[in-house]
């Protein structure tokens, strides 16, 4: 199987031809063919992906992003389901460990070898599975955020294997790797959450330009620049869980394309929005940008007054507030109504 990729290209210095992007092109195929495969891409050549992605052309760049893309949005339970029916795919070795535990016994003997067997490569598996930890220790958090700065001469250049591409792959690995807490945290150290921003405001600015009566009823969006949206207000709702990010996003122009966006026609593009809105408002320091920006008032004030000050809260103290202009975020049954927040003494 891997006889496909020529791994000779590897150490190799910074790119003068074509051969470690058809290597990462044909790591990329074999990620994205199944679970069980991308389980071999990562634990065969993690590190070398991540060299490429720092220090390749264009399209070697384009091609190593796509792989790990597919590497940290693979399912874990998915992996281990493909793992646990079709045990040869681990070609990295680790089926040659469990097969001396198999034989040669006969019987019961068998069966209970078997079934330790199974159980120790599940437990393998599993530990290989989850590779948003080791692509932050591989240090690809620098490379993924260096590409930002320069989006659209790398991506846009790199169209040999693939379609006309946005900004959708990018963020969707920085998406995926946030919900990793170490590389999340690397990712906002890196300056990540500004340039997320800058990236939105980017693709909005242009898409409003448009002068198509087919964008316009959708705000000025092609579907895929409507992907791409989502996808960068879900990185960026993810990172401003962080507060080294929420300094990053305190700025007035930035804000108010976060607000301009409520009026999106992509449920989970508004959802993430609100999320980054609602995670600024946590802190009562930006109440004043919030309601600049004309913020909805449930993420102006996100939280009971109680919560904020010394006053104290009584079980049944906290209301959720709602008004025709601003409707609660809570559920149905809650709005407008006193809210236990603990059980009566």
């Amino acid at each position: 199987m891997w006889a496909q990729v020529n791994f000779e290209f590897w150490p190799v210095g910074p790119s003068k031809g074509t051969a470690r992007s058809k290597a990462a092109f044909a790591l990329w195929e074999i990620a994205a063919s199944n679970p069980g495969k991308a389980v071999e891409v990562a634990n065969a050549c993690l590190p070398q992906l991540c060299t490429l992605l720092e220090r390749g052309g264009c399209e070697e760049k384009f091609n190593a992003l796509g792989c790990l893309e597919r590497l940290v949005n693979s399912s874990a339970d998915a992996c281990r389901t493909f793992a646990g029916n079709s045990k040869a795919v681990l070609a990295t070795g680790q089926a040659s460990q469990v097969a001396p535990e198999i034989r040669p016994k006969k019987g019961a003997a068998l069966k209970r070898a078997k079934s330790a067997a199974e159980g120790k490569l599940a437990s393998v598996t599993q530990r290989l599975v989850d590779f948003k930890p080791a692509i932050a220790a591989q240090d690809a958090v620098l490379p993924l955020v260096k590409l930002l700065h320069q989006a659209d001469k790398v991506l846009l250049k790199a169209l040999e294997h693939s379609s006309p591409v946005t900004d959708d792959a990018l963020a969707g690995c920085i998406w995926a790797l946030t919900l990793d807490s170490v590389a999340c945290t690397a990712l906002v150290k890196a300056g990540a959450a500004a340039l997320l921003c800058k990236r939105l405001s980017a693709l909005v600015s242009s898409s409003r330009h448009t002068d198509k009566p087919s964008k316009a009823k959708h705000g000025g969006l092609s579907k895929e620049q409507e992907g791409a949206v989502c996808t960068l207000t879900g990185a960026l709702r993810q990172v401003s869980f962080e507060d080294g990010a929420k300094t990053q996003l305190k700025d007035e122009s930035t804000l108010a394309l976060l607000v301009s966006l409520q009026s999106c026609h992509n449920a989970t593009t508004y959802d993430n929005v609100i999320g980054v809105l609602w995670n600024l408002g946590l802190e009562p320091g930006n109440r004043e940008l919030l309601e600049a920006a004309h913020a909805p008032a449930f993420v102006v004030d996100p939280l009971p007054v109680g919560w904020l000050t010394s006053t104290p809260l009584t079980p049944l103290a906290v209301v959720v507030p709602e008004t025709p202009s601003a409707m609660s975020p809570a559920p149905a049954s809650l709005r407008g109504r006193q809210v236990p927040l603990m059980a009566a003494t």
